[in-house]
């Protein structure tokens, strides 16, 4: 059966580091029967950088006829592969809308995997303001910052939504407890031996910032906007 995987984060589970394995892997997931099309930071990912995956090429294809063509001519026979963790916060809509079907329908799969990480709250919690901060230009305090957080809430709106589609399955594991196996996990999830999987030479993508580099990067953030790139980049990758 020709299987749609998706791998949906959600963030800050380990995501970037899964997307350096499936970049690194792509030749040998494409010999197993799972295409995983070449995204635009491929490089960036080769090199164990925080990247955003493939996803957006499946995102474009479900918005723009256009994509869903060229999405078509370049899929081989077989299974894809898509990764990013802005999946899981669009799967739902896509699944009531039946759009994610209707290009599935159309580029020949017949049955959607999906892979999802949560994470404890708190712990997320912690780790997802620090994203935010880094890459949204936050400048609120984490009290302050807390009080919209809904990730669980956004999580099992998506799991509702593919539990109730007759053509998906879901597996999802807890990240704050399989950290240390998600590429394990991940070969599992795709039906393929654990060392198909080439891991990226960094064994951290996108650390945790220390406190004292979060209070300089919501410092530069107050007083020059969202400048992530310019701080926390630079330490989270050479550091």
């Amino acid at each position: 059966m020709r299987t749609l995987y998706l791998h949906i984060g959600h963030g800050k589970t380990g995501s970037s580091w899964l997307q350096s394995c499936f970049t690194l892997s792509r030749d040998r997931l494409e010999s197993a029967g799972i295409n995983y099309l070449p995204g635009k930071f491929d490089k960036q990912a080769a090199v164990g950088k925080v990247t955003p995956g493939n996803g957006q090429l499946l995102i474009d294809a479900l918005d723009n006829r256009r994509a869903a063509r060229r999405m078509a001519a370049n899929l081989r026979d077989g299974n894809a592969l898509f990764s990013s963790e802005l999946l899981a916060n669009q799967i739902a809509d896509r699944l009531d809308s039946g759009t994610l079907k209707a290009l599935m329908d159309h580029l020949g799969f017949e049955a959607l995997s999906v892979l999802l990480f949560i994470r404890d709250p708190l712990e997320h919690l912690a780790s997802h303001y620090q994203q935010v901060v880094k890459r949204a230009g936050e400048t609120k305090s984490l009290q302050d910052w807390a009080k919209r957080y809904d990730t669980p809430e956004r999580c099992a709106t998506a799991l509702s939504a593919i539990q109730t589609a007759s053509f998906a399955k879901t597996t999802v594991w807890n990240y704050s407890r399989e950290r240390a196996v998600i590429g394990q996990r991940a070969a599992d999830w795709l039906g393929v031996a654990n060392d198909l999987l080439v891991q990226p030479a960094r064994p951290v993508v996108n650390r945790s910032l220390t406190a004292d580099e979060l209070g300089l990067q919501l410092a530069f953030n107050r007083h020059f906007g969202r400048c992530g790139p310019l701080i926390s980049d630079p330490l989270s990758e050479n550091l």
